[in-house]
């Protein structure tokens, strides 16, 4: 397995990559021009996926432009190749940016998670707002905790794949593949943006009855399809939304383990923890601790 590549351009810039597994790689960086700029090369990967957390990225695809900006929200891109293409970044004095990206390769993919939507000629281009979760996952990322060697490339590897879904769903290039079975593709495509709509609103106090209204149906039918589409059911889906909410304000804003259950809808923190281990494999006090010795 290839170590983690970094190297330091000035105290708060830096930019790395690396191998996860091979077809998957890692890519990322933090960094404020100095100079007007434009950088070149191949890109060879099968799917390219960026995300972009704080500045401006302007990038070449053949001949796709694809400009950035996370001045509002953070930002995200999904480029499908079906051979190698001319790449290039353009930079200008004083822009900032920090990302990350995964280049993933066709073999790689086809093994971990083919998918009919990903068909086609050419290049293929989408850019959207990244979701929370997406962000939250970039940050474990670039932010992972301390751990033993061994352990560090399977938590990248197992995000990279989580970040990689999510993106998939946000880009709605999944819901171009084959519906689930006995589901229509119309109705696929409405749980499929009622499953957006709930990440972005897992904190909210939401009823049934609002969440069937938000997407047009009636709770017997939103209860089937969601099973039907993720094989859980609405409930668990919000649950697992924001224990990983919580998770990432317990990572990344340093919250109290009380604060984080609370953000999670739960009154009582031993129920919160108990929720929390068995979702993570680790309580919120053995994650405290791990960020505490990461930042020493």
């Amino acid at each position: 397995m290839q170590q983690s590549v970094l190297s330091s351009i000035s105290p708060e810039s830096t930019v790395g990559q690396r191998l996860l597994r091979p077809g998957l790689h890692l890519h990322f960086g933090s960094q404020t021009a100095t100079e007007d700029l434009q950088r070149y090369g191949t890109l060879s990967d099968y799917v390219k996926l960026v995300v972009l957390l704080d500045g401006v990225l302007d990038l070449r695809f053949g001949n796709r432009r694809v400009r950035l900006d996370a001045g509002r929200v953070p930002q995200m891109t999904l480029v499908r190749l079906d051979a190698p293409q001319d790449f290039a970044r353009v930079t200008h004095k004083g822009e900032y940016s920090r990302r990350l990206s995964l280049g993933i390769s066709q073999e790689w993919l086809a093994q971990a998670m083919p998918l009919a939507g990903l068909a086609g000629k050419g290049v293929q281009v989408l850019h959207w707002p990244a979701s929370k979760r997406a962000c939250a996952l970039a940050e474990q990322m670039l932010q992972p905790p301390a751990l033993a060697p061994e352990m560090a490339g399977m938590y990248l590897e197992c995000r990279a794949i989580e970040l990689l879904m999510e993106a998939l769903m946000g880009s709605k290039l999944a819901t171009s593949a084959s519906s689930p079975a006995g589901m229509r593709a119309a109705a696929y495509r409405r749980i499929c943006d009622l499953r957006a709509w709930l990440q972005a609103n897992a904190s909210q106090p939401l009823s049934m009855d609002q969440i069937a209204a938000q997407g047009h149906t009636s709770v017997a039918t939103l209860q089937r399809h969601f099973r039907q589409a993720y094989g859980i059911s609405v409930s668990e889906f919000i649950q697992r939304t924001r224990l990983e909410q919580a998770r990432a304000a317990l990572e990344q804003e340093g919250i109290s383990v009380t604060a984080a259950g609370a953000r999670a809808g739960y009154a009582n923190p031993a129920s919160f923890s108990t929720a929390f281990k068995r979702h993570f494999g680790v309580s919120p006090r053995q994650l405290q601790a791990r960020i505490q010795v990461s930042r020493q």
